[in-house]
């Protein structure tokens, strides 16, 4: 017995006449015949007869089948639609202190609207953990600073956007400013905090090269995580330099002020992952982000 056979049963039975269900199926009308009398010779019963008048109809048996062939057939296509457009769950991560509030719902909204069966789950992480996460595949992809290392054999990393930094500090800092802070100059006289992870080296060169266009030489003080950094903030001991993206800036004991440097944003996935939910995941996110 094969899915045709019960497929060119069920509408036959539906239209009574093969000629519609040929249609219907888009196959011959004798392909329908040749499948009827199969399954009639495999059940070895007969499923029409046709009256005086040579129009069909079901036989005794031929109407009970019709009724079980019918409702799985039903059920068939309705589950054959649904894992058409299966799709794995996707697990995104990016950095702690992040704030993608503002557009990964929409890009949620429209990868749906493409595939109803979309799912996806979010995670954060330190950065360093981000990449060795991505690594032994706990993680499809994560979003990250482009200038934070990684194996290119490995991995596949495309930047989708940039972000503009700012400087982050609170009403407490000591000794207060002796006026109204207008730009970097202001700030860069007192510690900056920064986290100290692969990126450090880097980072403490930007923000050094940043400092000195202020002929200015920075005390730079490593932290262990970004809970100490804005600890320190807060307190009033010194200031950090975040991006738009942190929450951090939305907080209201903090302050900041956006400043001429931009970070890349990329995403990143591993070169032997092929799957159509980042590929979808990733279309929309490029186009939410360029409205």
């Amino acid at each position: 017995m094969t899915f045709r056979q019960l497929e060119c049963f069920v509408e036959a039975g539906k239209y009574m006449n093969f000629t519609r269900a040929a249609e219907k199926l888009l196959i011959p009308q004798p392909a329908v015949s040749k499948n009827i009398s199969a399954l009639e010779k495999e059940l070895q019963i007969k499923l029409f007869s046709r009256d005086k008048n040579h129009s069909l109809q079901f036989t005794r048996e031929g109407s009970l089948y019709y009724q079980l062939f019918s409702q799985f057939y039903i059920d068939f296509k309705s589950l054959n639609e649904r894992t058409r457009y299966f799709l794995p769950p996707l697990k995104i991560g990016y950095q702690i202190g992040w704030d993608f509030s503002s557009f990964i719902p929409n890009i949620i909204k429209s990868c749906r609207m493409d595939n109803p069966m979309f799912s996806v789950t979010i995670e954060n992480y330190d950065a360093n953990e981000l990449t060795s996460k991505l690594t032994d595949q706990s993680l499809d992809a994560i979003l990250v600073i482009d200038s934070y290392p990684y194996d290119d054999s490995l991995i596949s990393s495309e930047v989708i956007t940039q972000i503009q930094q700012c400087i982050i500090y609170s009403d407490n800092l000591y000794p207060a400013p002796k006026s109204a802070i207008r730009s970097a100059q202001d700030l860069i006289m007192y510690p900056i905090y920064l986290l100290d992870d692969d990126n450090l080296f880097e980072a403490k060169e930007n923000i050094t090269r940043f400092c000195e266009s202020y002929h200015f030489m920075p005390t730079i003080i490593p932290a262990p995580n970004s809970e100490t950094i804005i600890a320190n903030i807060d307190n009033g001991l010194g200031i950090g330099f975040y991006d738009e993206l942190s929450r951090y800036i939305n907080n209201s004991r903090i302050r900041s002020l956006p400043i001429d440097r931009f970070h890349k944003v990329s995403l990143r996935w591993l070169n032997k992952h092929k799957s159509k939910s980042l590929d979808l995941f990733k279309r929309n996110l490029i186009e939410q982000i360029h409205l």
